[in-house]
């Protein structure tokens, strides 16, 4: 993925430098206007484990943004930067059509007027669902769509067919070897790019699909309101499917899945005024209590699971965990910080005094800031 990122930038990215620049092969570094990348960054907090980055996702060894732009007539947008190892690079195809920090609207990454439901990085390209009006009958369409990361070569790849928003909870969505998840309200839809065996999976109408979580040739989906075979109602159940046969089993009944992967889950334990966070191993059932308390966001990256709270008032803190769920590292923020992504060991982050990251992968905590202005 290096080779392949170093050689996209250094052949597409050269639309904000002039000419003897890019003759040169040399890489242009804009500085990104911060008050633009704070009005996006903002609205990414990771809410929960499965919400998802919606507008900020790893590429290489780097991060490409999705960045909320207000263009000179008023209108927004948004625009695509790849930003690593303290560089940030607007995403254009094009040395000669004016793109810079100050005409935004002229680069090929530029997006005007469309709202992204949610913006992917998968096999070299950028996916995003975007919502269209579908004249016929006057109602909302939403599609999944992919381009190059520069913004060229758009295209739509396929129709969602989810009910419009009033109708329905807020999807999720899920890009997994060659396939697209989409969880909304009682039902998993699962559509191939590559041909047209698309396939929904139904569950009882009261129920809600709040979660996948998909490894290789497996995926856990967490269903609330479940009704079994029996027709007994379970409040939570984890169901285990087999993602070449779609065969289904109940893995955890009434059990509150917070993050779950092939050797452990995360879940909470609510007894009156307590909460503890804690971590369970699948085979041998034994639990680990990872924190007294209520984590705002649970993920795992590269072998380490990693829990995170913000909270204005209340203290907030990042803790990294092995996968026994020993503690590996704490960070206690007397103030509340905004989480962006975990990122090749990186996590990002912004405080009261701009946008920094630390290494979750050695002792120190030291905050590196990144180099936006």
């Amino acid at each position: 993925m290096r080779i392949f990122l170093f050689v996209i930038l250094s052949s597409l990215l050269m639309g904000c430098s002039d000419d003897s620049s890019s003759s040169e092969g040399n890489l242009n570094k804009e500085i990104v206007n911060i008050e633009e990348f704070k009005q996006e960054i903002k609205y990414n907090e990771l809410h929960n484990s499965f919400a998802g980055m919606k507008g900020v996702v790893e590429a290489g060894d780097g991060a490409i943004f999705k960045i909320k732009y207000d263009d000179k007539t008023g209108s927004s947008g948004h625009y695509f930067m790849y930003y690593d190892d303290g560089e940030s690079t607007i995403l254009n195809s094009s040395a000669s059509n004016g793109c810079d920090i100050e005409n935004i609207e002229k680069c090929t990454s530029y997006f005007p007027n469309i709202f992204f439901e949610t913006f992917m990085y998968y096999d070299s390209q950028i996916y995003y669902v975007s919502e269209g009006l579908d004249t016929s009958n006057d109602s909302m369409r939403y599609y999944l769509s992919r381009c190059d990361i520069d913004g060229t070569n758009r295209e739509k790849v396929l129709q969602i067919e989810i009910p419009e928003k009033e109708d329905r909870t807020s999807p999720g969505y899920s890009l997994h070897k060659g396939k697209l998840y989409v969880t909304c309200d009682n039902k998993l839809y699962i559509y191939n790019l590559n041909d047209e065996k698309n396939k929904v999976i139904e569950y009882d109408k009261s129920s809600n699909v709040t979660a996948i979580y998909l490894y290789d040739d497996i995926a856990y989906v967490n269903v609330e309101n479940y009704k079994d075979d029996d027709d007994n109602r379970l409040k939570e159940a984890l169901i285990k499917m087999d993602l070449n046969t779609y065969e289904q089993e109940i893995m955890y009944e009434n059990v509150p899945i917070y993050f779950v992967d092939e050797t452990n889950l995360i879940s909470v334990d609510k007894n009156e005024d307590e909460v503890t966070t804690y971590l369970q191993n699948h085979e041998t059932g034994e639990k680990v209590i990872l924190t007294d308390g209520y984590a705002t966001y649970r993920l795992k990256e590269n072998g380490k699971y990693i829990l995170g709270k913000y909270h204005p008032k209340n203290g907030s803190f990042i803790m990294t965990f092995d996968e026994q769920g020993n503690l590996l590292k704490e960070v206690v923020f007397d103030d509340s910080y905004v989480g962006h992504a975990v990122i090749d060991g990186k996590f990002y982050l912004s405080l009261e005094n701009g946008y920094h990251y630390f290494d979750i992968n050695n002792e120190s905590n030291e905050f590196v800031k990144l180099a936006f202005e």
